[in-house]
């Protein structure tokens, strides 16, 4: 290897490393520090209300005769504060935040892609230069601002929210950075390092500015109502670095246009959210599930808007405790566009966590269906090696299956459920697969079933599929 190129790389490998080191460490540090101080608990006997995880802030460890008298399965979560990307931010949509949050832009103050290249900036909430402000009239402010070197610009997104009562936060942001749609496959702390390390970049990126207004109502203990008024320019943006550590990957990948006929989109909607149960707690002993319905609202012919059209997507999660050591997660998603869509808004399954063995987005169209089911063994056991310790050290088995097309009849119609007669079962695609790991890594093995298309795949996550 010639000298010029060990510079090269020296150059840049080391503001990286120290860039991963802090996405790396930091969430790590808080998490452990919340796992020391504090444990969260839904109960009405406490009066400061966290409102992103949907529980009371208690410091004591409750007592099992409580427990007993109030039923405590009821209030036992099965969300797994696990993976890397899985923090309480107002700008991450990770965890089981309102999902009226997700019609703004997903970003990450430091990060690691092939379009914006090495992203560095600050995400900060101005508790001290502002904390007459934020204390005395109650509002929330964050701002995140970053200079992208590979688009050589300056991005920025400013959000204020602000409690009314104990049930209602409104809020909105304005911003003008490099978004994507894909932060539900991978997330963004896990895609940074496995871009700059693998060479695998496994979201598609483009240009968002604009502002947001949003509203979220919780009603009833665990019941989430949204709604907000969206407007936005989009912009095609192209891959402008092939950078990485270690092997080529897919980094080479062209960065899709947002249309085939538009680089640049005017678009307003009208979003709206119903989050049940996000927090997973249980309905009976063994058993909860949540659900999530959104919608996206693009067809108001009053608008300037270039394509018309409306996006509906349902979710729902469960857990069964099958014994003490062995569960069962199921996801189930399906979605409907109604009326004529952008390519960056069409459904595309294939993947990262979605079908592990089946090509990266090869399936896709205006209707969508996704299962995703793991039987799991030992999730509650540590594995100890000495010089390793493996919280929450699990197996599993799991199966993958999917579909999506285009139907045209969707094209000239509001009805969503229209998608559904063009679906059965026996055009679903399948994988099957096993893996290992805890709560900070998973080792996942899969291959296609069932004569569907796809390859056997090895995947490496430092984050849940689901």
């Amino acid at each position: 290897m010639h000298l010029n190129t060990i510079v090269m790389k020296v150059k840049y490998t080391l503001p990286l490393f120290l860039s991963l080191s802090i996405i790396c460490v930091l969430p790590a540090q808080e998490t452990s520090q919340e796992k020391e101080d504090m444990k969260l608990i839904y109960s009405s006997r406490w009066s400061d209300w966290d409102w992103h995880c949907n529980c009371r802030v208690e410091e004591k460890i409750e007592s099992k005769s409580y427990h007993k008298e109030r039923g405590y399965y009821k209030y036992r979560s099965n969300y797994k504060n696990d993976g890397i990307d899985n923090e309480f931010d107002f700008f991450s949509h990770i965890g089981p935040n309102p999902a009226i949050y997700s019609f703004s832009p997903s970003v990450q103050a430091i990060h690691f892609n092939r379009v914006n290249g090495l992203f560095l900036g600050i995400d900060t909430e101005f508790e001290d230069l502002i904390h007459d402000f934020t204390h005395i009239y109650g509002f929330e402010v964050q701002a995140l601002g970053g200079y992208s070197f590979g688009q050589d610009e300056w991005q920025y997104q400013l959000g204020i929210e602000k409690p009314i009562g104990r049930k209602l936060r409104v809020g909105g942001d304005i911003h003008s950075i490099t978004n994507t749609e894909d932060v539900w496959r991978s997330g963004l702390s896990e895609n940074s390092i496995s871009s700059v390390v693998a060479g695998y970049d496994f979201h598609d990126y483009f240009k968002a500015e604009g502002f947001s207004l949003y509203g979220s109502l919780r009603l009833l203990r665990n019941t989430y109502l949204g709604a907000s008024y969206n407007s936005d320019l989009f912009s095609s943006l192209d891959a402008v670095t092939e950078y990485n550590i270690y092997g080529e990957g897919n980094i080479y990948r062209v960065n899709p246009s947002i249309d085939s006929d538009f680089d640049e989109i005017n678009h307003q909607s009208i979003g709206f959210s119903v989050n049940l149960n996000p927090k997973m707690y249980n309905q009976t002993r063994n058993f909860a599930t949540s659900l999530t319905l959104r919608g996206e609202i693009g067809n108001l012919p009053e608008s300037s808007n270039q394509f018309l059209f409306n996006k509906y997507i349902i979710q729902s999660k469960s857990v069964m405790r099958i014994d003490r050591t062995t569960s069962l997660k199921w996801r189930v998603m399906g979605g409907a566009i109604t009326g004529n869509a952008p390519d960056f808004k069409q459904f595309a399954l294939g993947g990262i966590g979605t079908m592990r063995a089946t090509n990266y987005k090869s399936l896709q169209g205006n209707a969508m269906v996704l299962s995703n089911a793991e039987l799991i063994f030992g999730r509650n056991s540590d594995f100890d090696l000495g010089f390793i310790n493996f919280d929450g050290f699990y197996f599993s088995v799991f199966m993958d299956s999917g579909w999506s097309e285009f139907n045209n009849e969707l094209l000239n119609n509001t009805d969503p459920v229209l998608a559904l007669q063009s679906f059965s079962v026996n055009k679903l695609n399948h994988n099957a697969g096993v893996g290992f790991g805890s709560d900070s890594f998973r080792i996942e093995f899969a291959k296609p079933i069932s004569n569907s298309g796809g390859f056997s795949a090895f995947w490496i996550r430092l984050n849940p599929t689901f």
